[in-house]
C-alpha cells in the first residue's frame, strides 16, 4: 500500500509540473513570442495547418475565416465567420488546435485535473493506511499544498526564464 501511495504522489507531482510547463509556454507565447525559442523568422513549416510563427504567436485571428488580405470574414449579420474543423460527423470550432496559447491551455487544464485525481487517490491511500486524526490530516494537506506550490514555481520559472526565452545578448550579437 505504501508503494502505491508513493507512486500516486509522484504521478500527482509530475503531472503538476507538466501543467506548470504548459503555463510557462502560454506566458512565453503571449508576452515574449519574439524573444522565445518558438520564433523562427523565415520558417515555412506548418503546425496544425497554420504557418509555424502564426500558430506559435497565438494569433487570435486563427479561429476566424480570413480573406486573401488576412482580414476576418464577416457574415451578413456582422458576425465573424468561425473556422470550423470536421470531426467525425460534426463541424466544430476546435480553438485548442488553432494557436499555441489555447493548445497549451487545454493541456494545462488536463494535467491539472490528472494531478488532482492522483492527489485524491493518494489522500485515500493515506486515510486507509494510517487513519490519521483530523489535526494530522490538516498538517498533511498543508504540507502537500506547500510541496505543490514549490514544484509549480520551480518548474514554471525554470522553463519560462531559462529555457523558453532566448538570451537578449545572444540575439543582439546575431
Amino acid at each position: 500500500m505504501i508503494i502505491l501511495l508513493i507512486i500516486f504522489l509522484l504521478l500527482s507531482l509530475t503531472t503538476l509540473a507538466a501543467a506548470a510547463y504548459c503555463s510557462a509556454v502560454q506566458d512565453t507565447v503571449k508576452h515574449h513570442f519574439y524573444r522565445s525559442i518558438y520564433y523562427q523568422p523565415g520558417n515555412m513549416k506548418t503546425k496544425f495547418g497554420f504557418n509555424w510563427n502564426t500558430w506559435w504567436a497565438s494569433h487570435w485571428k486563427n479561429k476566424w475565416m480570413l480573406n486573401d488580405e488576412n482580414e476576418i470574414i464577416v457574415d451578413k449579420n456582422g458576425k465573424n465567420v468561425p473556422r470550423l474543423t470536421r470531426f467525425l460527423f460534426f463541424k466544430i470550432q476546435a480553438v485548442w488546435f488553432y494557436d499555441a496559447w489555447h493548445h497549451y491551455k487545454m493541456l494545462k487544464i488536463g494535467f491539472n485535473i490528472i494531478a488532482d485525481v492522483m492527489a485524491s487517490i493518494t489522500a485515500i491511500f493515506i486515510f486507509i493506511t494510517f487513519s490519521p486524526v483530523i489535526f494530522i490530516w490538516v498538517l498533511i494537506a498543508l504540507k502537500y499544498f506547500l510541496i505543490q506550490s514549490v514544484i509549480w514555481n520551480i518548474t514554471f520559472n525554470k522553463y519560462y526564464d531559462d529555457w523558453l526565452l532566448k538570451d537578449l545578448v545572444t540575439k543582439i550579437k546575431n
